[in-house]
This record gives C-alpha cells, structure tokens and sequence, in this order.
C-alpha cells in the first residue's frame, strides 16, 4: 500500500511539472522498465484521474542495451 501511494505522488509530480514546461492539456508520457511498469500500469488502470498518462514499457532498457553495444564496439 505504502508502495502504491508512492507511485502515486512521483505520477502526479511529474505530471505537475509536464503542466507547467508543456501545457495543462498536454499527456505526460513514462518510460519505464518492467519492474516499474507493471505496478504503475495497474495503478493507472485502476484510478480514473490519470488518464493523462502514457505509458512506455522496456525503452530505457533497450536504450541502455544500445549505448553499451556501441561502447563496447566503437573502437
């Protein structure tokens, strides 16, 4: 429980700070890894307040996965 309303205050954070750089009617979007994501995605389909954001499942260990294939390949 204590997991989940933190979860909760980081969303609505990052959303607050997206509000005020991006716009108030502009999505806020999440990459996360699959640790993070799973948890999350079943916070956000349980609340109907944070249809706002998107979520990213894997890219930033994809990313992570390329920028150490390119390091360890450049020479």
């Amino acid at each position: 429980m204590q997991e989940c309303k933190m979860l909760l205050a980081i969303l609505k954070q990052a959303q607050k700070i997206n509000s005020q750089v991006a716009g108030p009617d502009k999505k806020t979007v999440f990459s996360l890894d699959v640790g993070l994501y799973q948890p999350v995605e079943k916070l956000l389909m349980a609340r109907t307040d944070l249809n706002h954001l998107i979520l990213c499942p894997g890219e930033v260990m994809a990313q992570r996965q390329t920028n150490g294939a390119f390091i360890a390949n450049g020479g």
